[in-house]
């Protein structure tokens, strides 16, 4: 499922976006969704327990990943980049997480859990909007964990806001941040929070397993910015530092849902992406038959208002939701 040119801010500290999720439960299964140019947040969980894999964001306004009112799902094989030139006046970041707007303990608390993420922000790609901020804000009283992810390109790394969230990083491992790469600019710009609380903060950090570097290209992926000739390559090359340092030992990612990986990131050998995903829609001409190289593949073609779907291969099948005539 691929969402392009969706969400609008419609009024200040209003917006729709690309894709929300209200009080969505377990039952309900999110794989293989791309949110695209999105005029808002491309993803926001407000409560629920859905759980989600293969997701792709792509040139969203703000914030990529946002967790809202007690959300307590988990994702994994999570990928997202930014449009260097475009950023929201609030300031976008790869994650925001939030357990309600003012802070407070009211449960179910916002405690949702992700692993393998590529995070890819606009240092490196070009000249960054000003407006970029934080590769993952977590803050007022919310219990985010990532682990074996890798986050790059953003003015600041990881900022930690409220006394009940930084109380859960260093003292009673509510929020767990596990053997994840950092590539950004060392010093303050790495980890921030309270000056008070700083220096536990950054032993915390280490002692988990988290690492930097100092920039996307040191992460060492194929070709991740390819985006005109519509084949970017996300997949860590020889030698690079995700290929290495995975932490699967914890309770929450020893979960049946998760999937132990060797590498840290989005991905290992293969590029989940290939097939589905779209780089260019403002572009790509869906006149005519399609053919995205699936095994088994399908095609099809239009005429008038019939479509016709063709199966490529042997045994190709498919699900059709439905269309609109124009």
């Amino acid at each position: 499922m691929r969402i392009e040119f969706a969400g609008i801010p419609f009024q200040p500290n209003n917006e729709l976006n690309s894709l929300t999720l209200g009080g969505v439960g377990s039952g309900t299964i999110i794989e293989h969704v791309q949110t695209s140019f999105g005029g808002d947040d491309a993803f926001e969980w407000f409560g629920g327990t859905v759980n989600g894999k293969w997701l792709v964001t792509f040139r969203t306004v703000d914030d990529m990943f946002d967790t809202d009112f007690g959300y307590q799902g988990k994702n994994q094989w999570v990928l997202g980049i930014s449009d260097p030139a475009i950023a929201d006046v609030s300031g976008s970041n790869g994650f925001e997480s939030d357990n309600d707007a003012q802070g407070t303990t009211n449960g179910p608390k916002t405690d949702a859990d992700f692993s393998n993420v590529t995070i890819l922000g606009p240092i490196g790609q070009g000249t960054p909007n000003t407006n970029f901020q934080r590769a993952l804000h977590i803050r007022r009283c919310s219990y985010l964990d990532v682990f074996n992810s890798a986050f790059a390109g953003f003015p600041k790394g990881l900022q930690l806001d409220g006394a009940c969230t930084i109380d859960g990083f260093i003292a009673n491992g509510e929020v767990e941040f596990v053997a994840n790469t950092m590539a950004c600019q060392a010093g303050a710009n790495l980890i921030s929070t309270v000056a008070a609380s700083l220096p536990a903060v950054k032993t915390e950090f280490e002692a988990s397993g988290n690492d930097s570097v100092a920039t996307v290209t040191n992460l060492m992926l194929a070709n991740p910015f390819a985006f005109a000739g519509n084949n970017p390559d996300f997949r860590p090359m020889a030698g690079s530092p995700l290929l290495s340092g995975v932490d699967f030992t914890s309770p929450t990612v020893t979960n049946p849902f998760f999937t132990a990986t060797t590498y840290r990131g989005a991905m290992g050998n293969t590029d989940w992406t290939d097939c589905w995903t779209e780089w260019t829609p403002g572009t790509t001409d869906y006149t005519n038959s399609i053919n995205y190289g699936l095994t088994p593949g399908i095609s099809f073609t239009i005429n008038d208002h019939e479509v016709t779907f063709t199966g490529t291969t042997a045994g190709a099948a498919f699900l059709f939701l439905g269309f609109r005539r124009r």
